[in-house]
């Protein structure tokens, strides 16, 4: 099977590091490859983590720092419209017409809203969202920058994926509060550890 990770960055970062876990777990038994949006933000320490068969693909676009004042004007006169993420949208369709992944996984609600725009042009992949804790703060308008319509492109995410990894129980409470209609596909993975048996708990 072919496992493509979507992530916003590599940096040093619990989803980040989260990753960078995974993909050496999946490596032993899949063919696993780590896309990376904002590819001039990969740290080389944290890169160097993964293991020998985990392919890493970085985007790198020019013009970055215009291209980001660009979609603050366009947030600031209301349009819903990103010229990064249209780029971004535009390279990891590319990706999976090239290499044929089975399985998307996407990290961090950014990640996963482009993740979620290729479903309509690769119905056959699926699409597995793991939830870091990120998607309050922009539904509650406390994130920077903000997101217009937070709560439509949340929903079309939720909508949209196959599977939904919840990495504690507060976000598995999140899913049955603001989505319930996605709890059955909601699974807790405690952050990637197994959970602790009881007289784990109790040393």
């Amino acid at each position: 099977m072919h496992i493509l990770l979507v992530t916003e960055t590599l940096t040093e970062g619990g989803a980040e590091t989260f990753v960078i876990r995974l993909a050496n777990a999946l490596a032993g038994d899949h063919r696993v490859t780590i896309a990376v949006l904002h590819g001039e933000m990969v740290n080389p320490a944290i890169r160097a983590r993964a293991a020998a068969g985990v392919t890493v693909e970085r985007l790198r676009l020019p013009a970055k720092r215009l291209l980001f004042k660009a979609d603050s004007v366009l947030r600031r006169i209301g349009l819903d419209l990103s010229i990064n993420q249209l780029a971004q949208h535009r390279w990891l369709a590319g990706i999976v017409e090239r290499t044929a992944p089975d399985v998307i996984h996407s990290h961090l609600l950014k990640a996963d809203r482009v993740a979620a725009g290729l479903r309509d042009a690769f119905p056959a992949v699926r699409h597995v969202v793991t939830l870091h804790g990120d998607y309050a703060p922009f539904l509650n308008g406390q994130s920077d920058p903000q997101m217009l319509c937070p709560e439509r492109r949340v929903q079309a995410i939720m909508d949209k994926a196959d599977a939904i990894a919840a990495i504690c129980k507060e976000q598995v409470d999140f899913v049955a509060t603001h989505f319930p209609q996605a709890t059955a596909r909601t699974r807790m993975i405690y952050n990637g550890y197994a959970p602790l048996r009881p007289q784990q708990e109790a040393v």
